[in-house]
This record gives structure tokens, sequence and C-alpha cells, in this order.
């Protein structure tokens, strides 16, 4: 993932008008940004190489080289500073459309509102500050953990990543409890990777997505003709997980037959294929995990209490999004990163009130819920910013939203 550069409250300007100069001069100082005015177009190039600056403002007449040229040689020096556009009423943008719609980060055309001038600024700086923060915390979570996917910097994942730090050195079961979307086995593989086990395999199943048919083989494996169509022996995920770890993802959907032969691997180690007689040995670290409440399961009879007890060894809590609402901002941004890479779009920010909207929401689907708005909402945007047009016909739970007041109404 591409690294956000630090955040410098410094501007480059350059624009011929002295009176709009010196009013967006004065605008920027009362945002607490530096602002260097440039009179020589070629300075600019040679102040990017100098310093580092937060945006460009450039007026489209450019000198000498014209306005496709100037973008030409910024990008060489700097492939992703925002650059806004100045323009009169008489300029025709036409024949430069295309350049203007992939590189500009948003355009103005004079004279214009002082206002709206500043809120964009504001907007982008804000994003700025986010996405800084953002990769600072990935790269302490590479540097502590050798990932940069699981973002969260709330009381709640806090929490939740001490607990994780009890465990590394360890071989105990952990079983992961949250809600469907929370990230279970994102959790997994970072416990994994930090395990006594990390150099060995690990194997994920989805026990919600096998049936109940084939469920016992996928997990044990088989013999040649244990059955119709059994052509060859098989191993099991179990039987392929031997000296590693294997992740039992959604184990609340098994049956209790399945529930009962998983038991015996678990205090056992060891079991039959289907239609064998040999009995396999293994040696494995299990995570479990689950978005139902399995005591309440135990008691209603669907789940095996022995069998719950044996996964229950060391629980950790996955909050759900709604209740770490905080960490919102910085996974928007990450998956703003994550679309305009898989997707080739340019979103370079993300509006206060869009951000507002989005926290006001009650995320049902958790962060994978998240992570498809956000990929939808950068597919259909024109502008190199998410407004709240973008959002307010995703949401699924009749959100309304004032965007004058920030409430839920």
């Amino acid at each position: 993932m591409k690294k956000t550069p630090e955040i410098y409250n410094r501007a480059l300007l350059f624009e011929k008008e002295n009176s709009i100069a010196s009013r967006i001069e004065k605008t920027l100082e009362s945002l607490n940004i530096e602002v260097k005015r440039i009179k020589d177009v070629y300075s600019v190039f040679s102040f990017l190489k100098l310093k580092k600056y937060s945006f460009i403002i450039i007026d489209y007449n450019v000198p000498v080289i014209g306005f496709e040229q100037f973008i030409k040689l910024v990008r060489k020096i700097n492939t992703d500073i925002p650059v806004f556009l100045l323009y009169n009423e008489k300029d025709d943008l036409t024949a430069e459309e295309e350049l203007i719609s992939k590189e500009v980060y948003c355009r103005f055309r004079k004279p214009f509102s002082i206002q709206k001038f500043s809120e964009k600024i504001e907007s982008l700086m804000n994003s700025l500050k986010i996405k800084q923060e953002l990769m600072e915390h990935q790269e302490w979570l590479k540097q502590k953990y050798g990932v940069d996917n699981v973002i969260g910097k709330s009381a709640k994942m806090k929490k939740m990543f001490n607990l994780i730090d009890k465990i590394i050195n360890t071989d105990v079961t952990v079983f992961l409890q949250g809600e469907s979307g929370t990230g279970k086995e994102l959790i997994a593989k970072l416990i994994y990777k930090n395990s006594l086990r990390k150099n060995n395999i690990f194997v994920t199943v989805n026990c919600a997505a096998i049936p109940d048919s084939l469920i016992e083989s996928e997990l044990f494996g088989y013999e040649k003709g244990a059955f119709t169509g059994a052509y060859q022996r098989k191993i099991g995920k179990f039987e392929l997980a031997n000296n590693g770890t294997i992740f039992l993802d959604e184990i609340g959907e098994l049956s209790t037959l399945t529930q009962s032969k998983i038991l015996r691997v678990l205090e056992e180690k060891e079991f039959e294929r289907v239609g064998g007689t040999e009995t396999i040995k293994v040696d494995i670290r299990l995570i479990a995990a689950t978005n139902k409440n399995l005591e309440k399961e135990v008691n209603k009879g669907n789940f095996r209490k022995d069998l719950f007890y044996r996964i229950n060894v060391f629980p950790i809590y996955l909050p759900s999004l709604r209740e770490r609402k905080e960490d919102i901002p910085f996974l928007v941004h990450y998956f703003i990163s994550l679309s305009n890479q898989r997707n080739r779009k340019r979103i370079e920010s993300i509006t206060p009130d869009a951000l507002r909207m989005l926290g006001s929401y009650n995320w049902p689907g958790n962060i994978r819920e998240l992570e498809n708005i956000i990929e939808r909402a950068t597919i259909v945007s024109q502008e190199k910013e998410l407004d709240v047009g973008e959002f307010k016909h995703l949401l699924v739970d009749n959100l309304t939203f004032s965007v004058e007041n920030g409430e839920e109404d």
C-alpha cells in the first residue's frame, strides 16, 4: 500500500492577479498554512524540489509553458500533490478537460466565494491529517505485528491488541467472538503471524460455507472408495494443518455430530479419515470464531457444552463498528486508498459532512459493509473528494442526516 507523505502546512501559489492572490494568502494564513507566492512559474519546480508542500494553487493561464506542460513537470517531481486550478470565465477548458479531470483536485472560476474556497482547503487538510495518522498507525502495526490492515486506534481496539499481546508467545486455543463483518479472519491471521507456529501452515475453514454432507470429508479427509465419487484419497483440513494452525470460522454452524468429532481431535489429537481405519495423529493450534452467542446455543442444545469449554480457553471480543466509531475516519481513508488502487481512481479526500454522516450510521454489516460502500462511492464519484451525495442513497437503514447540524432526524 502506498504511503501518504507527511503533512506540511505549506502551499505554493501562482496567481497573476494581485487582489485575488492577496485574498488567498490571507485565507490560508488564517488557517495556519504558510503560503509561498510564486511569480516566476519555473520557480514552482525549484520550490517543489527543495521543500514538501501540501498543495498547489495555480492560475490556468500559465505563461510560456501552458497548463498541460506545467502539470507534466509538476508530476515528475510529485505524483500526488493536490492541485487547485483558478480560471476566468473567458477561459476555454474544453481542450484540456480530460487532463483537468484527472489531475486537478478542485477548480474555481474567478471571482469565486472565498468561503467555499476556505471550506475546500480545510476539508483537504483534514483528510491529509487523517491519512498521516493512518500511515503512522500502519507503520506501528507493521513493526509490531507484521501486518498493516488491522485498522483501529479506539479504546476497544487497544484492549483487543493488549489481549493479543498476552498470547503471542503461547500455543493457547483462541476463541474470537464478534458480529459478522468485524474482521475475525484478519485477527486470526495476525495472531498466527506472531505465533510460535508462524513458520508452519495456516489453514482456514469457513464452517458456514460447507454443506453438512461434505463437512466431515473436508475436515478429516477420506479414503479411496469411501463413497460414490471417492476415486482417490483426500487429505482433510486437520491433517493438512499438522504442526500448524487451523482457523475454524463460524464454528457455531457445525452440527452436533461434527462437533463431537472435532472435540476428539482437540482432546486426543487423533482421528480417522472417512472410510478409513488408520488413526491419524496431529499436532495443531486452534483458532475458532463465531458470530453467535455460543453460551445461548449451548443452553438451546445446539452446541456441545464440552466443546464450548474446550475452545473458550482464551476469548477475544471483536467490537462492532458502531462500538468504535472513532475509527471510522481511518477506515474510510484506508478503504479509499484500496479502492483507488483497484479501480484506477484518484479520490484524495472526503468532506467532514460526509464523515459525520458515516459516523451517524448504525453499520449493521460492520467493516465489510463500510468497505463495500466506500468502494461504490469512489467508483461513481466524478470528483476528487467524496461528499454526502455519494453516500445518502447507499446507506440501508433509512438514516436521515442533516448537513447543517450533523444529526440524525
